[in-house]
């Protein structure tokens, strides 16, 4: 049977596994991402009117497509969806490439079936990074076998489009240059490739121009610095006992697909590509456990994971025969996706008891038939994703307050301009961030006006009016 048939099935197995995750969690930084899409619609700038320390391109992929999919959050999960069937083919296709087509269909059934485990169903900026960086990563190994101009300058174009989606993508780009570099020892591929990379950059740079906002972009853009908080020791150690074996296929076979670097048949200038990658996609995952950090190492950890797999098919056929090998072969990968699917599917129980989109759901509707669509609401203190359900901006540029951008002053701040908008209904997250970072706000909030509505969940939503003065 021909592979892209197998392939086929992969991505139909791809959209059976994602579809039972449509209404999982509705996460602030999807919320805010799809927020800022609906407002540049309306007319807004990031940066100028959303304060935010990450790149541009998620914000304005969501406001590419909102006017097909306004406020359905369906409707972008359906999206992520394509964007990961569509890395999954380029997954295949680039271990079709360096290896076989079945490395290929391997890798990319380990993509979609480690993604979700790790919140790759939502609108992240990480999920595009790895559309991105994959197409980047095929066309410069199709460079590296014919040395066409075009196919780096290509190469360099899709990393430069994975960086303006967020700034750890620079790893990934720089660890190609790194390749050129030892593999060519030439100055002219890595000239074409840079002029590719910053050919996105330069059409932000011309947009924030003349919207008056470069400025702000670049202060934005460097404001995280000093402020970010990498976990502990104890926080990596607790995450990886309770997330990070809970796929050991990705992991386990990633760690054995090092083994062929001391045989002959390797060669650093052509597999060393994918190696690079995966590296370089560690570094984030040690400073901050977000599980979505993950996702960039999962694709191209997926591609080593099927070269192991491969490797060992071959090392059971020849001491076992094809039968027993076979059979190890088959009882080895059960072993190893075991977790993973148990995984899955105790997170699939979860969502269907907790219904975690719910609240969200009911909490915003309340706030649209007691508001006008012009009424702007104060939420805090990282739950940005109600404004989107809401249809209702925030009085402020701050959207979620935090340690990146909590500031002396902000609160009293927050305070003034939900005075002036005339903010009518304010909304508190019962999360560990509610009275660190905004306990100032809380207090007004407390002292000004009154509980109307309480929706229970893991983090109560509780939304104030305020007294009529």
């Amino acid at each position: 049977m021909d592979d892209r048939l197998y392939l086929v099935g992969v991505l139909f197995f791809g959209i059976f596994l994602h579809s039972l995750f449509l209404d999982s969690h509705f996460d602030r930084d999807e919320g805010f991402i799809l927020t800022v899409g609906w407002g540049v619609n309306e007319g807004k700038v990031l940066y100028k009117d959303f304060f935010e320390f990450k790149p541009p391109a998620g914000h304005y992929t969501a406001a590419l497509v909102y006017p097909v999919f306004g406020h359905n959050l369906t409707y972008y999960r359906l999206f992520i969806l394509a964007v990961n069937l569509g890395s999954a083919i380029i997954i295949y296709n680039i271990g079709r490439l360096l290896w076989s087509a079945k490395t290929g269909l391997i890798a990319s059934f380990l993509f979609l079936l480690g993604v979700p485990l790790f919140e790759g169903n939502k609108f992240f900026s990480e999920v595009f990074i790895v559309f991105f960086s994959g197409l980047g990563l095929f066309y410069y190994l199709r460079y590296l076998d014919s040395e066409r101009k075009s196919h780096i300058f290509y190469a360099g174009f899709f990393y430069g489009m994975a960086v303006l989606y967020k700034q750890v993508a620079l790893l990934l780009l720089v660890g190609v240059v790194i390749h050129l570099l030892v593999s060519k020892k030439r100055l002219h591929p890595i000239i074409l490739f840079s002029l590719g990379a910053i050919l996105p950059a330069v059409f932000f740079t011309i947009y924030f121009i003349k919207a008056g906002a470069l400025g702000i972009a670049f202060e934005s853009l460097v404001s995280i610095f000093g402020r970010y908080k990498p976990n502990t020791l104890a926080e990596f150690l607790l995450y990886l006992r309770r997330d990070f074996i809970a796929i050991p296929l990705l992991w386990i076979l990633i760690i054995s697909s090092f083994l062929p670097l001391a045989r002959k048949k390797f060669s650093f200038k052509i597999d060393g590509a994918v190696y690079m990658q995966f590296i370089l996609t560690l570094p984030p995952i040690l400073f901050k456990q977000f599980p979505h950090y993950y996702i960039p190492a999962i694709a191209f950890g997926s591609l080593l994971a099927g070269k192991s797999l491969i490797e060992l098919t071959g090392v059971y056929y020849q001491f076992l025969g094809r039968f027993w090998g076979r059979l190890l072969f088959v009882s080895v990968v059960f072993i190893l996706l075991a977790p993973s699917f148990a995984r899955l599917h105790e997170d699939y129980l979860i969502q269907k008891e907790s219904k975690p989109l719910e609240n969200y759901v009911l909490a915003s509707k309340f706030i649209r038939e007691n508001t006008s669509p012009g009424d702007k609401i104060l939420v805090i203190a990282k739950e940005a994703q109600i404004h989107f359900l809401s249809e209702r901006f925030a009085p402020t540029k701050y959207y979620f307050i935090d340690y990146s951008t909590h500031y002396p002053g902000i609160e009293e701040y927050l305070i003034s301009e939900s005075e002036k908008s005339g903010v009518k209904y304010y909304i508190a997250f019962e999360n560990p961030y509610l009275k660190e970072y905004t306990g100032v706000v809380y207090e007004h909030i407390l002292e000004n006006a009154v509980l109307v509505k309480e929706y229970p969940q893991r983090y109560a939503i509780k939304i104030y009016a305020r007294k009529s003065s």
